[in-house]
Order: structure tokens, then C-alpha cells, then sequence
């Protein structure tokens, strides 16, 4: 006996043993907490939620760890991962909101303030707040929760707890781990459960069915099926500095074709209903973002990034749903472009259900024309302030007329110069090297040789999502012997593209640009600003002299320098040039995204165009 208990007691310590047991415990443990959280659910308030119409049908889906920055729908890359959604922009029966937030990074909190009457503005109420499912069987709605993530575990036991509550529950995966590679199917693996929740409905009844779907979540390769289309972006001429490893490269590739999947497994779920009869409502929304660039990636919070929190969220209200309430469905194109965040879900919810209850508030509801929340007001987690966000504001300098007096600066990867045309920048700013590369002499993105991204101009023009009203062509090596050749290239790019009307051509040799000036181009000599400013703060006036005189030699109409050198180029040089002689600049003291961007404008109404500064995760 004492050789039998001293075998098993080295039998627990070989490692596939211990494994087994702590496994053992904490499925049991997992256990004790999610009956913990029932219970609490459970003896939650009661409510007096009543609905008069009957008839209609509710689809709630729930993204997971989708972001909006990395949709071409949105304001993403140039990769198109969403094609789907993209058609449905200009449909009246859509509704697709710009700047909807999570309220955490977290699937768990997330939810359970999405799906309760708790709101970071007001208050959290799980596990004892009134629940929005429980106000929908309330009002006499058949319920359904179907779900492609985990039951039972210690991240889902409080979202678990709430699924328990609908009329009927399944969920198709059966592991405690989620997002391990051996987990889920991909999401198709639901739309059976959907389209036969959908048949069961009761026509002359309510229902509302909740779609779980495992979405975005790492590891990203899992999240689509074997032999879907992988979206490839592998030049570093269409990302940025931060693809100098194939890891990254990979992972950013996985997480847009996963973007890609989704679009597709929503145009399946919305083609069960599209051609009902009945009042239908259609809404997704992602949990929470996700930062694929981020130091230890994914969504943690505790390095937080706007990626993180910035979510799609769309709606579509059947023709029958609008003719039933067109006063809502009026509201609701109003706020397209409101501030939201998903712990108001339980509001809109209830206010699309147009379900009477004393849980029901307005002024959260941004289908009611009472909807309160702005940029304001808006907090989520941590009690992060909306209006911190920078993109918000790069969205609304961009947007202005006094905006178009700026562009980007160093747009110099594909995905960065589509990023903000589709934030409303206007003009851009690129970095050109006339090169010969594997056989080939053009003109080649590169602020340096060493730094040259293996994409031409003419490459890189071909991928925007639309031309610029404004390119600023920073051309670092034209000279005697190559201006030719630049300016041969540069008139066939205008036959394609019509340059002429919107380029600038820039150098740092003065007499190569009268040739372009002569041919039509517009230029601006690009000044040793640093020399000069330290000539003019010793007192030399010699560099002075021979920049003066080489502007006005070679008959150059601008100039162009870095306004920290603006003091002694207004003070010492400016009175030396023609007085028509145009300023262009750029500066490093202004952001798209700074709150303050039209304090500080009038600094800059003398020039022609400022290039200004972007942050993003793409730069060259």
C-alpha cells in the first residue's frame, strides 16, 4: 500500500499529470464562479418592460476584437478587407456609424455593461442591474442566444451568465478556451443555428436572436477558414517601418483577411433576412478594437491605444421597420456621426424595440432625437474622455476649409497616404529618389538611398484610393544629370494622372528647376534652412546673398523650408526675394490631431501650404 500511494504521489508530479489535475480544479472552480454569477444575475430587479406592436424580428451581432482603423469601410488601410460593407455606404436602409467606441478593451466588461442598463456615464449595475434580455422576455420577445465562443471559463463565465438567461442557448464550442488554436470553427459554423432560429420565429410574435460571433480575436489564422482569399501586403512601400519582420508582416496579413471573413460571414447573416416582410432590424457592433501593432499586441488595457477602442458598429432597419417607425429611422441619419459607446447598446436596444419601461433613458438612446452623448461628455474606461482621441480632431481639421491649407507630411507609404485621404487630408507630401533599382531608373519613394521602398511613384499613385487636390513632390537627388530624366518621367506620370494640376515639384537645386518651371510644373526651391539659420543668427550674410540671388536668377516663384527656421528666413531673406515669392513650409509644433489646430492657424495664413504631421501605424 505505501509503494502504491508513494507511486501515485510521483505519478502527480510528472508534468502531462499535474497538468491534468490543475486542469481538474479549474474546471471546477470555473464552475463555482459562473454558478457565483447566475446567482447574482439571477435575483437581479425585475422589470416592467411591455411592448405593444408584434410582428418583428431583432438580429443583435457581436463582433469580436474588430477595430475600424484597419477597414478600408472606415478609415483602414488600402488593402479593401471589407468590400461588403463598402457597398452598402449611399443605401438608405443602412445606417453605419463613424465614431462608436468600446467602452472597455474587454470582452467581459464590455458586455456586461452592453447588455445591462449600466453605463460608464452613470454607473456600472452587473451582476444585479436590470438586463436587456431579461427586459425583452419581459416584453414578451422570444430570445435567442447563439454563440461561437466559450461557455465556461474564467474571461466568459459573466458574459455566460447573461446568454443564460435567453428562451433557448446554444453554443458551438464546446472547449474552455476560446481563442486557442484548437478551439472554435470559424463563425459560418453559426449560420445554421441562425437560419433555423429565424425559421422557428413566430411570425405574429416578437423575436430577438444575439449572434456571438469569435470575430478578429488571436490568433488571427484561426479565425477563417483554410482556402479563403489571404489579403497580402507585404511591400514595405505599402505599410511602414513597422514591417521590418516577416512576423509582423504575417500577423498584420492575418488580421485583415480575418477582417475580410467577417465582412463576408455579415453579408451571409444579413441575406437571411434581407427580403423579410416583417419589421427587421440588423445591428453590429464589435466588442472592443484591436491594436495589431501594439507593444504585446491584441487588446490588453493596460497599454492602452485608440486602436483598441475605435469599433464598427451598423445598422440596417428593414422597409417595413421604416414605414413602422420612420421617425426613428430619421433620427438615426442624423447620428451616424455622433459619439457612441457600446455600453449604450442596452439604450438603443430598447429604444429600436420600442419597448416601454422605466429602464428606458433617452438621452442615451441614439436612436431618440433626446440622445445626449457627444464628444463632450463621452468617457469610457478609466474614465478616458473621447475628445482625447486624435483622430477625432484630425477628422475635423481635415474637414475644414482652412484644412485644405495643410497636408500630410511624409506620406511615403501607400497605406499611410490612404489613411488620410480617408480622414479628409487633402494633400499630400512624398519623398522621391530618381534611382536605378533591379534594372529599372525611376522615381522611387525614399526620403535616403539606404531607404528606398521598392515602390515608383507611379505604383504608388496607381494604389491611392483617389488622388490628392495637392501632391508635394520632394525630389532629395535631382542634378544636372538626371533633372532631364525626372522631368521625362514626371510627363508621363501627368498623361496618366494629370500632375500638372495638383503637383509641386521640389529641389534643392535651384538651376534644374527653371526647366520645370518652363514646361508648366509648379516648384519651390527647397532652401538650406539649417545653414541659413545659422548664418543669419551670426550675422553672414553671404549665404544670404547667393540664395537670393539664385532665386531670382532662375526665376523660382517659392520657396519652401522648415518653420523652425521661420524667424530668420522672414527677418533676413525674405526682404532680399521679389515680393511675390510664395512660402510653402513644414512643421513639427502642429498635428492633425491637435485639439488646439485653429488657435494656432493664423500663425500660418502667409503660406501657400504647410506640410503637418500624422502619427500612425504605417509611417515610413
Amino acid at each position: 500500500m505505501a509503494m502504491l500511494c508513494a507511486s501515485f504521489g510521483l505519478a502527480t508530479q510528472v508534468y502531462p499529470v499535474k497538468l491534468l489535475i490543475r486542469g481538474y480544479h479549474q474546471y471546477y472552480a470555473d464552475i463555482r464562479d459562473f454558478q457565483t454569477v447566475m446567482q447574482q444575475v439571477a435575483v437581479g430587479p425585475k422589470t416592467d418592460a411591455v411592448k405593444k406592436e408584434t410582428g418583428e424580428l431583432y438580429l443583435l451581432v457581436i463582433g469580436e476584437s474588430e477595430s475600424r482603423d484597419f477597414m478600408s469601410a472606415y478609415s483602414g488601410p488600402g488593402a479593401q478587407n471589407t468590400p461588403w460593407l463598402e457597398t452598402l455606404k449611399g443605401d438608405a436602409s443602412w445606417f453605419i456609424f463613424s465614431n462608436a467606441y468600446s467602452a472597455n478593451t474587454h470582452t467581459a466588461p464590455v458586455l456586461t455593461a452592453a447588455l445591462t442598463d449600466g453605463r460608464h456615464l452613470t454607473g456600472l449595475t452587473f451582476p444585479r442591474g436590470i438586463t436587456l434580455l431579461q427586459s425583452l422576455k419581459d416584453a414578451g420577445f422570444s430570445t435567442y442566444w447563439l454563440s461561437n465562443q466559450a461557455a465556461l471559463g474564467p474571461w466568459d463565465n459573466p458574459v455566460a451568465a447573461l446568454a443564460h438567461q435567453a428562451d433557448i442557448l446554444e453554443f458551438t464550442n464546446k472547449s474552455r478556451q476560446s481563442f486557442n488554436l484548437a478551439g472554435p470553427s470559424p463563425d459560418e459554423c453559426l449560420l445554421p443555428l441562425v437560419r433555423e432560429a429565424i425559421r422557428q420565429s413566430d411570425p405574429a410574435g416578437n423575436t430577438f436572436i444575439i449572434i456571438h460571433l469569435m470575430g478578429n480575436h488571436a490568433p488571427y489564422e484561426a479565425r477563417y477558414p483554410d482556402g479563403f482569399p489571404r489579403i497580402a501586403s507585404v511591400a514595405k512601400g505599402e505599410v511602414g517601418k513597422r514591417f521590418d519582420g516577416q512576423k509582423h508582416v504575417r500577423n498584420f496579413e492575418e488580421y485583415l483577411t480575418s477582417v475580410a471573413y467577417t465582412d463576408s460571414v455579415l453579408k451571409l447573416l444579413h441575406a437571411m433576412v434581407k427580403d423579410e416582410q416583417r419589421p427587421v432590424v440588423f445591428l453590429y457592433f464589435a466588442d472592443h478594437g484591436e491594436d495589431v501593432f501594439s507593444i504585446d499586441g491584441g487588446h490588453d488595457i493596460g497599454s492602452f491605444t485608440w486602436q483598441k477602442a475605435r469599433i464598427p458598429m451598423f445598422l440596417w432597419l428593414s422597409d417595413a421597420y421604416r414605414k413602422r417607425y420612420p421617425a426613428r429611422s430619421n433620427t438615426l441619419r442624423g447620428h451616424v456621426d455622433d459619439i457612441f459607446t457600446n455600453d449604450l447598446i442596452f439604450d438603443l436596444c430598447l429604444g429600436l424595440s420600442n419597448i416601454e419601461s422605466g429602464a428606458v433613458n433617452s438621452r442615451y438612446d441614439i436612436s431618440n432625437d433626446e440622445y445626449s452623448v457627444s464628444i463632450d461628455n463621452a468617457v469610457i474606461t478609466g474614465q478616458r474622455m473621447i475628445h482625447d482621441d486624435p483622430l477625432l480632431h484630425t477628422q475635423r481639421n481635415a474637414g475644414s476649409d482652412i484644412g485644405k491649407k495643410f497636408a500630410l507630411h511624409r506620406a511615403n507609404t501607400v497605406f499611410k497616404a490612404n489613411h488620410g485621404l480617408r480622414l479628409g487630408i487633402s494633400g499630400l507630401e512624398v519623398d522621391l529618389l530618381f534611382a536605378e533599382l533591379d534594372g529599372k531608373t525611376h522615381l522611387w519613394i525614399g526620403h535616403e538611398e539606404e531607404s528606398i521602398t521598392g515602390m515608383s511613384l507611379r505604383e504608388y499613385l496607381d494604389n491611392l484610393v483617389r488622388m490628392p487636390e495637392f501632391l508635394w513632390l520632394d525630389i532629395k537627388n535631382m542634378t544636372a544629370g538626371n533633372a532631364e530624366g525626372i522631368r521625362r518621367e514626371l510627363a508621363e506620370l501627368d498623361s496618366r494622372f494629370a500632375l500638372r494640376e495638383i503637383a509641386l515639384v521640389e529641389s534643392s537645386h535651384a538651376r534644374e528647376l527653371e526647366a520645370f518651371t518652363g514646361e508648366g510644373w509648379r516648384v519651390s526651391y527647397y532652401l538650406p534652412w539649417q545653414a541659413i539659420r545659422k548664418a543669419a543668427q551670426s550675422g553672414n550674410d553671404e549665404l544670404l546673398q547667393r540664395v537670393a540671388e539664385q532665386v531670382k536668377q532662375y526665376d523660382i516663384p517659392a520657396i519652401s523650408f522648415d518653420l523652425a527656421a521661420e524667424r530668420e528666413i522672414r527677418e533676413r531673406l525674405l526682404p532680399l526675394l521679389p515680393q511675390t515669392t510664395m512660402l510653402y513650409g513644414w512643421t513639427s509644433n502642429l498635428s492633425w490631431g491637435e485639439q488646439k489646430f485653429y488657435e494656432r492657424i493664423p500663425l500660418y495664413t502667409q503660406y501657400e501650404k504647410i506640410l503637418v504631421p500624422l502619427e500612425t501605424a504605417y509611417d515610413y
